[in-house]
């Protein structure tokens, strides 16, 4: 019970503090240097204002990332389908194993193969008997 009164009366001591910022700060401007103290625009300055129009730049980014993302999120449909598609296989495998008595299990299909290729290995490798 303690911390809890101890955690409120942190929480609103903070909020305190963040309303008598928020209220301080538009006092502060930034016209304090005033008009003839101001730096003149230096030539990078004028360069980038004049030959580089940001607007342009900005909307060619745009759209560039708009075509962008939109062909990522078709590639990852496809994908989506993809995967889906593997998920429904597996679910009708499951099925069909469970039909039929087996318990379903994750490599039923690659054991099933195993087992058959040892069996054809045994057959084969079994050598008559000497007497």
């Amino acid at each position: 019970m303690y911390n809890f009164i101890l955690q409120i009366l942190l929480m609103s001591s903070l909020g305190a503090v963040i309303y008598l910022i928020a209220r301080a700060i538009p006092r502060v401007g930034d016209d304090f240097l005033g008009e003839k103290n101001m730096p003149k625009h230096s030539r990078f300055d004028n360069f980038v204002h004049n030959y580089l129009k940001i607007e342009k730049l900005d909307t060619v980014l745009n759209s560039y990332l708009e075509k962008f993302l939109r062909k990522a999120k078709v590639f990852i449909m496809r994908v989506d389908n993809i995967v889906s598609g593997y998920l429904d296989k597996l679910k009708k495998l499951n099925n069909n194993i469970q039909r039929n008595g087996e318990k379903p299990t994750i490599f039923s299909e690659a054991a099933n193969k195993e087992e058959g290729k040892e069996e054809n290995k045994e057959e084969g490798e079994k050598k008559p008997e000497r007497q």
